[in-house]
């Protein structure tokens, strides 16, 4: 059975966010305007977990995340970017000289933007000496989902996913699911994908939870909707007594205003970084898939 179209869609769910009361940047991304500075890490002094939601490729959102890194001086940083079975390497990874970080790291086989762009944050990262956090479940974790299977029982209990989303943010997730794949995923693989990005929040937010606060976390924005996100997954998987005090730092060039998270959630306007069409991306990407699927079955006949 040919499956290896909705594990790349799922793979391939994109990180869109919310747009709560904007403040906009000077115009030097290493310069925001010090009143902007000022709000913001006073907004965030009380905070143990700190998202910033980030459009993966654009520049100017890591020179921004390395700025709140230095200020906030975190005990840890959290990568979305790296996965539990990178852990150990994360963990050891400052002991390495600078220029092999990215390839310690395997960045280039993973699928993300080029290591250049993050760099800057993991440069932060080690000056004020944080812990790196491989914070997204791995492969063989999402697999089940990838292929249609429900993952296992004891896994769902201890990711509290056995709790439903609301039916409001759970028909927003659907929703943003279309939107961001431009109406080409097939609606077989729309619950599927809601179940890959609830196990992604909730892992993160597991995560998040076990590490030395306060911790910041580099995260597509997607993952920072505090109905459904990481936050609903924190509040889900902390004690009662014992809550974390989050908040959310969006980084967006978009007038998408979706989320408004009561004041937790502070935006940070910035600039387009291009100009293309992203749906028109989104179809050379499926094309570019079909090509390499259409390799490999020619090859797994053959054997």
């Amino acid at each position: 059975m040919f499956r290896l179209t909705p594990l790349l869609l799922i793979a391939t769910l994109c990180a869109c966010g919310s747009a709560p009361p904007q403040a906009e940047l000077s115009p030097t991304p290493k310069s925001p305007a010090p009143a902007l500075r000022e709000a913001l890490l006073s907004s965030l002094q009380s905070a143990e977990v700190i998202l910033i939601g980030e459009t993966h490729d654009h520049p100017q959102h890591h020179e921004l995340q390395a700025q709140l890194i230095r200020h906030i001086k975190p005990r840890s940083v959290a990568f979305e970017m790296l996965n539990s079975s990178q852990a150990e390497v994360a963990s050891t990874l400052f002991e390495l000289p600078r220029e092999r970080w990215g390839e310690a790291l395997r960045w280039s086989e993973r699928g993300w933007p080029e290591f250049s762009l993050y760099l800057p944050v993991f440069d932060a990262s080690k000056e004020v000496g944080a812990k790196l956090i491989a914070a997204h479940p791995d492969r063989q974790t999402l697999m089940p989902l990838m292929i249609g299977q429900p993952l296992p029982e004891l896994l769902t209990q201890a990711l509290k996913l056995d709790r439903p989303l609301p039916k409001e943010a759970r028909a927003e997730l659907e929703e943003e699911i279309i939107r961001s794949h431009c109406g080409h995923a097939p609606q077989g693989m729309i619950q599927p994908m809601v179940s890959a990005q609830r196990l992604k929040d909730a892992w993160m937010a597991r995560a998040l939870l076990a590490s030395p606060k306060p911790v910041v976390m580099i995260v597509g924005r997607g993952h920072t909707q505090a109905k459904r996100g990481i936050p609903w997954a924190l509040e889900q998987l902390a004690s009662p007594e014992a809550p974390p005090k989050w908040s959310v730092v969006a980084l967006r060039s978009d007038d998408d205003a979706q989320d408004r998270a009561e004041g937790q959630v502070k935006v940070i306007k910035t600039k387009p970084h291009r100009e293309d069409d992203p749906c028109e991306r989104f179809k050379e990407q499926l094309k570019k898939m079909g090509k390499g699927h259409s390799k490999l079955n020619k090859a797994t006949s053959a054997e």
